[in-house]
C-alpha cells in the first residue's frame, strides 16, 4: 500500500477588494490529495503549526521547503505543488513495483517455511507484517515455502 505525508503550510487566504481568495495552487492540490484519499492512497497531512504544537514526534526535517511530499517514507518532492497528474503518476510508480522492504519479507517467510523451524518462520512473519505485507502475501509464501520443503524430501538422492 502506497502512503503519502505531507508536511505543509496551508496558507490564509489573501484579502482584496471582492473578499478573501484563497491560493488556487494550494486548493487544486488539497484537491489531488482528496482525490487519492477517495481512490484508497493512505494520505496524512501534517500543518506546520501543528507540528510546531505537537507532542508527537513526527520525524520531519526543520530545514525543508513546504510543502514537502513524502512517499513511503522518501521525499519526493519539496517546495512546489504537485498536480494531480504527477502525484498519480508517483503512486501508479510505487505500486508498478513493490518496495525492496515487501521483497525481502516475502522472502524471508518463504525461505523460513521451506526451512520449517517454526521459531524462524514466526520471526519472519512478525517482520513481514511490521514492514505492512498483506496476509494474503505472507499466507501465499508460507505456502510455496512449505511445498518447497515437502517437495525436497520426497525428492529422490542425487
Amino acid at each position: 500500500m502506497v502512503s503519502l505525508r505531507v508536511v505543509r503550510h496551508v496558507p490564509p487566504p489573501l484579502v482584496g477588494v471582492i473578499g478573501a481568495v484563497p491560493d488556487r495552487r494550494s486548493t487544486a492540490f488539497e484537491d489531488a490529495l482528496d482525490w487519492l484519499e477517495a481512490a484508497g492512497v493512505l494520505v496524512e497531512r501534517v500543518d506546520t503549526d501543528a507540528y510546531a504544537q505537537s507532542t508527537v514526534d513526527i520525524a520531519v526535517p526543520t530545514a525543508m521547503a513546504l510543502p514537502a511530499v513524502f512517499m513511503n517514507g522518501d521525499v519526493v518532492s519539496e517546495g512546489r505543488f504537485l498536480t494531480r497528474h504527477e502525484l498519480a503518476h508517483l503512486v501508479a510508480e510505487a505500486t508498478a513495483k513493490p518496495p525492496a522492504a515487501l521483497v525481502r519479507a516475502v522472502a524471508a517467510v518463504g525461505a523460513a517455511a521451506a526451512v520449517g523451524a517454526a521459531d524462524a518462520i514466526a520471526t519472519a512473519v512478525r517482520d513481514a507484517k511490521a514492514n505492512g505485507l498483506a496476509e494474503g502475501l505472507i499466507d501465499i509464501a508460507l505456502r510455496t515455502g512449505t511445498d518447497v520443503r515437502r517437495a525436497h524430501r520426497s525428492a529422490p538422492a542425487a
